[in-house]
């Protein structure tokens, strides 16, 4: 018997950090996850990240995640957004992301080790945006890269660990790639934006 499907406002299944991985030359280091039917969206490009543990901190799970992923310590990290996502599995998973920019050398690429995932490989964001197998949220984050570049904005600047929790809203736009409708909540909370990712709409 299934579950009833969870609503945006409710706790989250699951909460996640994200590293968005760029280089000195503004490509995106990303990662193919493995072929295997056990796991969410096999086969698909992706950012590095995973769950947040109990009495982690967001920025503790990303620097965690980042050593056994590819067993490396970023020197910094800066906040870049907070998503919410209703993913539409059969049982459907309700996940609250945030999302870091985490500056990377491409000198530094070489000594890392692929520890999670079938590859790795650097992109521009044209050709994440043109390729088909892009896990969609990540692909969100690219494109709101691209327009904040677009428009003439500032990066996020470092952000003191003491208000990692209390950032300002940012506004998420997406060049919508797959056949899934894009759902804002309409009202955001304190910690970021909430989006749905269901399916399609009736």
């Amino acid at each position: 018997m299934h579950r009833p499907r969870p609503s945006i406002t409710d706790t989250p299944d699951r909460y996640i950090a994200v590293a968005v991985l760029v280089t000195e030359t503004q490509r995106y280091l990303m990662k193919r996850r493995d072929d295997v039917p056990w796991i969410a969206f096999p086969d698909q490009w992706s950012f590095f990240g995973g769950g947040i543990e109990a009495g982690e901190t967001p920025a503790q799970a990303l620097c965690r995640e980042l050593r056994e992923e590819l067993g490396w310590q970023p020197e910094t990290i800066e906040f870049f957004m907070q998503t919410r996502l209703l993913l539409p599995f059969p049982e459907a998973v309700l996940e609250d992301i945030t999302f870091y920019a985490v500056p990377i050398a491409e000198a530094a690429i070489a000594g890392l080790t692929l520890m999670e995932g079938a590859e790795m490989r650097l992109f521009h964001a044209a050709e994440l945006q043109a390729m088909p197998n892009v896990i969609p949220q990540d692909l969100a984050v690219v494109r709101q890269g691209v327009d904040a570049n677009a428009e003439g904005a500032r990066a996020p600047g470092p952000v003191p660990q003491e208000v990692l929790a209390a950032f300002e809203p940012v506004n998420v736009r997406i060049q919508q790639t797959q056949p899934l409708s894009l759902r804002v909540h309409p009202t955001l909370p304190p910690g970021g934006s909430w989006i749905g990712w269901g399916t399609r709409a009736e």
